[in-house]
Order: C-alpha cells, then sequence, then structure tokens
C-alpha cells in the first residue's frame, strides 16, 4: 500500500509541476488563455501557479512527514 502512495504522489506532484510552473512565470498557452478568456489577472493566475508548485513540495516531503502529506492531499481535494 506504500508503495502505491508513493507512486501515485509522486506521479501527481509530477502533473502539478507540469500545470503550475507555467502559471507561476507566465510562459505560454494556458496563462494567456487563462487572462484573456477567464479574465483573471497576471497576478491571479500567478497566484494558482505558486499554489500548484507549493502542493508539488506538500507532496513529496509529505512522503517523509505524514501530516503534511495529509494537508497537501486535502488541498488538492478542495481545488
Amino acid at each position: 500500500m506504500y508503495i502505491t502512495a508513493v507512486v501515485l504522489s509522486v506521479l501527481l506532484a509530477l502533473v502539478s509541476l507540469a500545470a503550475g510552473a507555467p502559471k507561476t512565470v507566465l510562459k505560454g498557452d494556458v496563462p494567456a488563455q487563462l487572462q484573456t478568456h477567464m479574465g483573471l489577472s497576471p497576478t491571479l493566475v500567478r497566484f494558482i501557479g505558486a499554489a500548484e508548485t507549493a502542493a508539488v513540495g506538500g507532496l513529496i516531503v509529505g512522503l517523509f512527514w505524514q501530516p503534511l502529506g495529509i494537508a497537501a492531499a486535502l488541498g488538492f481535494a478542495a481545488s
């Protein structure tokens, strides 16, 4: 069971990093679409990207310290 949790946490961390990094630096099509079509400010798009990127750290550290992993998982579920 622990191996499954590790594999899924790492996969989720990689997906979150791939989704959050472009938003943090405002590069690529997704941040531009969020700004034009959704009407979000660049500051809000960067905040969303930073939250997704911070979740990566929470998931990885959460493998070693379970309370942080649970908090990161709840944060993902809430978003």
